[in-house]
């Protein structure tokens, strides 16, 4: 026979039990964004005017426990450019990096609310050809199937349209 001491502790060690036990896998639950991802340029929103003349555009991501490597590939106007793959930690670290094309990128990757996965991006332009230095803040998220990924980006300047960019993942029979 329990005392009631004993009672009491086993009860709530059976309602926290399964509390913490979902929490934890909730926790490891976070989305794998792994995959090739080809841009649906149909379904995206507020794409910039120079992927007029994209006629694909790859989205590379391996992914594991702590960290995303992320590539891209643009084919068009007969000629394809395929940046060097960048890794990130997915824990909010800053990666900073100075990219050949004359601009310094600033960019955090980490989980949030939702499984969402939160970029932060800031590019300061200082090369020959001058662009508007950038300040985005992106939303990631993929469908519960895994076929879709949309990312939403934001600029942290007030007055900047949102852009919505949706991709599906290529599968090896294609698309």
């Amino acid at each position: 026979m329990l005392t009631r001491r004993e009672f009491v502790c086993t009860a709530m060690l059976a309602i926290l039990s399964p509390a913490t036990f979902s929490v934890s896998i909730k926790a490891a639950e976070k989305p794998d964004f792994s995959g090739i991802w080809i841009l649906d340029k149909a379904r995206s929103v507020n794409l910039p005017p120079l992927f007029q003349n994209v006629q694909e555009y790859l989205l590379t991501i391996k992914q594991d426990d702590k960290s995303i490597t992320v590539s891209t590939q643009f084919t068009g106007r007969g000629q394809t450019i395929a940046p060097e793959p960048d890794t990130f930690p997915i824990d909010g670290t800053v990666v900073e990096k100075n990219d050949n094309r004359g601009f310094k990128q600033k960019r955090s990757f980490r989980f949030g609310e939702n499984n969402s996965l939160y970029v932060e991006t800031e590019k300061i332009f200082s090369g020959e050809i001058q662009m508007q230095n950038a300040n985005e803040k992106e939303s990631w998220d993929i469908s519960e199937e895994g076929k879709t990924l949309v990312i939403t980006i934001s600029s942290k300047v007030e007055g900047g349209e949102k852009q919505v960019r949706v991709f599906t993942k290529k599968t090896q029979n294609g698309v």
